[in-house]
């Protein structure tokens, strides 16, 4: 979760076409010869950077998902104790850099102790954990 901003980032930004390569430098621009003459089929270079972002797209695409649905649940629930689960991880996780919130200022906006934002910290970082790796996850924790 504490690269969370950081891969969005990277999946949303990567370069993967030729046309936004020549987007950020136009000397680029001959590059379609250069790539009609296969001069680029065999570059391992280019393959490996292209599966790169396209995984990390695709993991953040669950990730995405998997928040959606963690953030339904404990909004939806009964329990304050959820709602606020949800918004720890918002503010010390998915906000960007200049907006994230120590444990500490989240437990003056709910006027809790610190150790109670840790724990909940915890406790949702162990469901987004199930919800992330599915079963796998249970042998993260038996680790």
């Amino acid at each position: 979760m504490e690269n969370y901003t950081r891969l969005k980032d990277y999946a949303e930004q990567a370069i993967i076409t030729l046309e936004q390569a020549e987007e950020v430098d136009e000397t680029l621009v001959n590059m379609d010869v250069l790539m009609k003459f296969k001069l680029f089929e065999d570059d391992k270079t280019l393959d490996r950077q292209l599966r790169g972002v396209n995984a990390v797209k695709f993991m953040m695409a669950h990730v995405d998902r998997m928040l959606e649905v963690y953030k339904s649940n404990c909004l939806n629930s009964s329990q304050e104790v959820m709602h606020r689960r949800w918004f720890v991880i918002e503010y010390m996780y998915l906000e960007r850099e200049d907006a994230k919130k120590t444990t500490k200022e989240i437990a003056e906006i709910y006027q809790t102790d610190i150790s109670n934002i840790q724990k909940d910290a915890k406790e949702a970082r162990n469901d987004l954990t199930v919800l992330f790796f599915g079963l796998d996850a249970y042998a993260i924790y038996d680790e």
